[in-house]
């Protein structure tokens, strides 16, 4: 691997910089796209950072994206499901930077639907992707992509990983800690509207009587048992025998069922003390 010029060591810091400093993920991600094309060459290149509806199968928010119009972003993401080959390293909860030819066939890779429908008519020959976890959870996903019809018509090399590998933790990071400084504003403002619109409500309902009522799963019935407790999300997991992504997609469906969005309203909305029953 070719050794790495003063100019591009300015440029990782100041891309690590802009990383920690930014207050908005998709800012965040508009920035690190830019500073990134004079780092890493590409033609195209998408940006996604995961909402907190990613806990529904196969849902990913809207891209930052360069050099694609509004319909092929629309066309990924409608068929991400049947695109995205990858979805196995996403649960497992560590960053990864790789190569699409390292981990794809090229025989199977042309006669995909994702290289038919998407990489031919845009001319693509090449896709570098990096997959962003933080606190053993998903978070983002980068894509950037060559053409074969411009200067950039070769592969990404070593080079170019080895410059994502030294990014990929702050970036995840960096995601991490923003939705969590925006998760808290946004539960804070929800919280004071949930309190403002249950000020005349009845008594709490115990466990058994929001499973019954909201038909919750018995999964979900333990689960909403164990949060009760105080149990940390990690906890739970190691409770249940559960990944972190199967515990998201259950407090998600709880959620969804019972009309609140975090921890503070469940709290004020089902008793914590109750004789439990046992869950099967």
């Amino acid at each position: 691997m070719e050794r790495l010029g003063n100019n591009v060591w300015l440029g990782i810091t100041n891309t690590i910089y802009t990383i920690h400093s930014a207050s908005e993920p998709m800012k965040m991600a508009d920035m690190v796209l830019r500073e990134l094309r004079w780092l890493i060459p590409f033609d195209r290149a998408m940006f996604f950072v995961v909402p907190d509806s990613y806990m529904e199968e196969n849902i990913i928010g809207k891209p930052i994206s360069v050099n694609f119009n509004e319909e092929y972003i629309s066309l990924f993401m409608e068929n991400y499901g049947r695109y995205d080959c990858t979805m196995g390293l996403k649960v497992g909860g560590n960053s990864i930077v790789y190569r699409e030819s390292d981990v794809v066939d090229p025989q199977f890779w042309l006669q995909s639907s994702f290289y038919r429908e998407f990489c031919k008519p845009n001319h693509i020959a090449y896709i570098l992707q990096v997959i962003l976890c933080a606190n053993n959870s998903y978070c983002g996903n980068i894509l950037l992509f060559r053409n074969s019809d411009t200067i950039n018509a070769v592969d990404f090399n070593d080079r170019d990983i080895f410059i994502m590998n030294l990014l990929k933790e702050h970036l995840g990071l960096g995601i991490f800690r923003m939705k969590g400084l925006v998760n808290t504003a946004v539960e804070k403002e929800e919280d004071e509207k949930y309190e403002s619109e249950t000020e005349s409500s009845v008594e709490k309902l115990t466990i058994r009587e929001c499973s019954e009522r909201y038909h919750l799963t018995g999964r979900e019935e333990q689960i909403l048992k164990l949060i009760l407790e105080g149990l940390s999300t990690v906890d739970i997991c190691d409770t249940l025998y559960i990944t972190l992504n199967t515990l998201k997609k259950h407090i998600f469906n709880m959620y969804k069922k019972l009309g609140v969005s975090n921890r503070t309203q469940l709290f004020k909305m089902v008793k914590e003390k109750e004789t439990y029953e046992a869950v099967s």
